[in-house]
């Protein structure tokens, strides 16, 4: 008699917890972690369109949270509490480590066969005497710095390994912080309570044209070569077909709904498309990682 309950008690637990895998490979409803560094409010209308569009074509619900940084939507899907996240690509990098993803795709100008990729930059406040790369070396001491997050790929990876490149590693500097995001770090330097900071060049652009600062409020010391664009990645425990469908939906977004596709190109200057991606299109950024000891 034990035995048989055992037995049953065994076979609950098994079919409950191969239904609750089935409702995350098989979802009613689609999740999505999208980051954003702008502010929320702004975002809205991006947000509600991508939501909207998604759900037309794959046919269920789609659901898209905004995050501040690559981080927590990492640790979203990890928990499956999302099933795709749109990071930048130090995040994916780390990301590859942690779940068993794949990316999705990331984006391109429509009309430009150029890739529009960005950079990342060195900054301090208009008045720091500091004004050159080697005027930091020199007093790196001195200096506070601050990152923009662990996984930033413009606000850490980028900017670290340059400085290590040079000999300037973090254990030079008088103090090394971690801001929640791009914005928290500009904000920051600009004001003066941190001395130099790591930071996109989109989002000096951004803030620059939107009037929330100006170019005269920070001077740029270095700037990066172009870097790879993020991607979407998605949990391979997602059921194949869905993945195929939710890519093909992307992909054909700057085709089939001008309207959405709109308020995508807003937080760009210039329109944009989604284009699959490969993991190895990463391996770069990956080895910039991998020297650092930022991932195994």
């Amino acid at each position: 008699m034990k035995v048989h309950i055992l037995l049953l008690c065994l076979l609950i637990l098994v079919f409950s917890c191969r239904k609750e895998n089935d409702s995350y490979s098989n979802p009613k409803e689609l999740i999505i972690c999208l980051v954003v560094t702008e502010d929320y409010d702004r975002t809205v209308g991006r947000k509600e369109a991508l939501q909207e569009y998604l759900s037309s074509k794959i046919r269920m619900p789609v659901k898209i949270h905004q995050v501040t940084n690559g981080t927590t939507a990492i640790e979203a899907v990890k928990a499956e509490k999302a099933h795709i996240s749109s990071v930048g690509a130090f995040s994916y990098i780390v990301a590859k480590t942690k779940i068993n993803i794949d990316p999705l795709v990331t984006t391109a100008p429509v009309y430009d066969s150029i890739i529009h990729n960005y950079r990342s930059c060195i900054i301090v406040s208009k008045d720091s005497p500091i004004n050159t790369i080697e005027d930091l070396k020199n007093n790196k001491e001195k200096l506070s710095l601050a990152w923009s997050y662990p996984t930033s790929t413009s606000g850490h990876l980028v900017p670290r390994a340059y400085l290590e490149s040079i000999g300037v590693t973090m254990n030079d500097f008088k103090e090394v912080l971690t801001s929640e995001n791009h914005v928290a770090s500009v904000y920051s330097c600009i004001t003066k309570k941190i001395d130099v900071a790591a930071v996109s060049d989109i989002t000096l652009k951004e803030y620059s044209r939107r009037g929330k600062i100006s170019s005269n409020d920070y001077k740029i010391i270095w700037r990066s070569d172009p870097i790879q664009r993020g991607t979407f990645f998605i949990n391979k425990k997602v059921n194949q077909q869905l993945t195929e469908d939710i890519k093909r939906a992307l992909t054909e977004l700057h085709i089939i709904s001008k309207e959405t596709a709109k308020e995508i190109h807003y937080q760009y200057d210039y329109e944009v498309k989604y284009i699959p991606v490969q993991d190895s299109d990463f391996n770069e950024l990956r080895k910039l990682a991998e020297n650092l000891g930022l991932i195994e």
